[in-house]
């Protein structure tokens, strides 16, 4: 969050990336990997939040606007569909 917080994007995904892959290398099953991303994200939600819109909107690198803005609009799209769940 920390690198979030200083609105280095590429840091904070490499790290999400790396506790990703640290998780998965140790043969952490998919639904424990959510309980513990979950559990880690509790009372941070707005700042995950903020942190997500900043990346798909400031400071894209040209040719990635779609991308990033698709990637944003799924992603509140999914949250939307398990909160009605």
């Amino acid at each position: 969050m920390e690198a979030t917080s200083n609105k280095d994007f590429e840091t904070a995904t490499t790290y999400f990336g790396n506790a990703r892959a640290r998780m998965i290398a140790s043969g952490i099953p998919l639904d424990k990997r959510t309980e513990i991303m979950a559990k880690a994200s509790q009372g941070i939600e707005p700042q995950i939040n903020t942190a997500q819109w900043n990346w798909a909107t400031k400071s894209v690198p040209a040719g990635q606007e779609g991308t990033r803005l698709g990637a944003i609009t799924r992603r509140l799209q999914l949250n939307e569909y398990r909160n009605q769940q």
